[in-house]
C-alpha cells in the first residue's frame, strides 16, 4: 500500500497500532525498499513509502463461495437457485414466511436489464411461487438490503453503487510473483492469471443498479493513467476487457451485522463495501454464534449493528479502497 508524504505518518500509526493491540505484523518500507521488493515500481518521486502484509495473500471470490455451498449442501443445506423474495411475513417472533417468485427464463442483456431495474418498478412475472418458513430471517441481500429491509418492514441505510475493473496485459512482464497493490491514486491492481486486474472506485459514481462496463475509456482514465505515473513498464498497456458490479456501501463503509431493532428474529449481514469475500468467514461465524447463542463468542462484532447509524457511533476505518 503506497502512501504519499501527507499520509505516511497516518500509516506508520496505523501499523504501530496493529502491532500493539492485534499483535499483527505489517512491514514499513521505505522508498529504497519498496523498490527492491518491486523494482518495477520505478516511479517514486512523490512516494513517502508503502506498507506491505506479508501474511496477506489473493483468492478467488466466485471459488470461495461455490465452496462454500458445496460445503454446506453437504450438511443438508438446500439452495433455492433462481427466485426472488417477493413477500415476508412475522405472524410471530417464532415464525417467518418468505414467499418467492421464479424469475422467467430471461438472455443475458434482460437478465442485465431485470438486475440493474429499480426493484419497486413492478416487472414481468413468471406465477411460479414457493413460500419458505422458519425460524429466523437473515438479510444478507448484499447491494438489494434495502429492499428486501423494505420487504421486511424496516428502514436500511445502505445503498449500491457500481464498481469497475479492467483486464489488461503488459508485454514482457509477469506480475504473478507480486501480490496486490494500492497505488497513491487509489488504483489498485494485482495478477490475475497471466495477465494483471486493476481497478479503482470512482467516488463520483451515482448510487444505482448499474452494471454497465464503461470500457477503453474507463481503462484509459482510470487505470491506464495512474499507472503510467507509477511505472515505465505500464507506459505501454494492452486493455483487454473488464467488467462493472455492484457494492453495498454503507454510511460509514463498515459492514452491518446483528440483530435488526425491533424484531426478535431477523438479522442482517451486509453492507461490506467490498470487502465481503475477506470478511466472510468472521461475519458468518460470528452471526451463528449470536442466532444459536444469543451473544458473540470468538469476537466482539456488537459495534457492527445497524444501532450505531441511528445512534451515531460510526465505526473509524482507514483502508478502504
Amino acid at each position: 500500500w503506497m502512501y504519499e508524504p501527507a499520509k505516511w505518518q497516518g500509516a506508520l500509526d496505523r501499523v504501530k497500532f496493529l502491532r500493539e493491540k492485534h499483535g499483527i505484523e505489517v512491514d514499513v518500507l521505505d522508498v529504497p525498499a519498496l523498490r527492491e521488493k518491486a523494482p518495477f515500481i520505478d516511479k517514486t518521486d512523490d512516494l513517502a513509502g508503502a506498507t506491505f502484509s506479508p501474511l496477506d495473500g489473493l483468492f478467488n471470490p466466485n471459488l470461495l463461495k461455490n465452496y462454500l455451498r458445496d460445503e454446506a449442501r453437504k450438511l443438508g443445506v438446500e439452495f433455492l437457485e433462481g427466485h426472488r423474495v417477493k413477500a415476508v411475513a412475522l405472524p410471530k417472533a417464532d415464525h417467518v414466511e418468505l414467499t418467492c417468485e421464479l424469475i422467467p427464463p430471461k438472455n443475458e442483456s434482460e437478465l442485465k436489464d431485470f438486475y440493474e431495474s429499480d426493484p419497486a418498478v413492478p416487472q414481468k412475472a413468471s406465477g411460479q411461487t414457493q413460500t419458505l418458513t422458519g425460524k429466523f430471517l437473515v438479510n444478507a441481500a448484499g447491494p438489494w438490503a434495502a429492499r428486501m429491509a423494505k420487504l421486511i418492514g424496516y428502514e436500511s441505510p445502505v445503498f449500491p453503487v457500481r464498481r469497475q475493473v479492467s483486464i489488461f496485459d503488459v508485454r514482457g512482464f509477469d506480475m504473478s510473483q507480486f501480490g496486490m497493490m494500492i497505488d497513491t491514486s487509489g488504483v489498485y491492481f494485482h495478477p490475475e492469471a497471466t495477465n494483471i486486474l486493476g481497478g479503482y472506485a470512482d467516488h463520483e459514481e451515482p448510487k444505482g443498479w448499474n452494471l454497465n462496463y464503461d470500457g477503453e475509456s474507463f481503462f484509459q482514465e482510470k487505470i491506464w493513467l495512474p499507472l503510467f505515473n507509477r511505472s515505465t513498464r505500464f507506459e505501454e498497456l494492452k486493455h483487454l476487457t473488464g467488467w462493472g458490479g455492484l457494492y453495498e456501501v454503507s454510511p460509514d463503509q463498515i459492514g452491518v451485522l446483528g440483530r435488526v431493532e425491533g424484531f426478535a428474529n431477523v438479522y442482517e449481514n451486509h453492507g461490506y463495501s467490498g470487502r465481503g469475500a475477506m470478511q466472510s468467514y468472521a461475519a458468518g461465524r460470528g452471526l451463528a454464534e449470536l442466532m444459536h447463542t444469543g451473544k458473540f463468542q470468538s469476537l466482539d462484532l456488537s459495534g457492527m449493528s445497524a444501532e450505531r447509524f441511528r445512534t451515531g457511533k460510526l465505526l473509524p476505518e482507514g483502508l478502504l479502497i
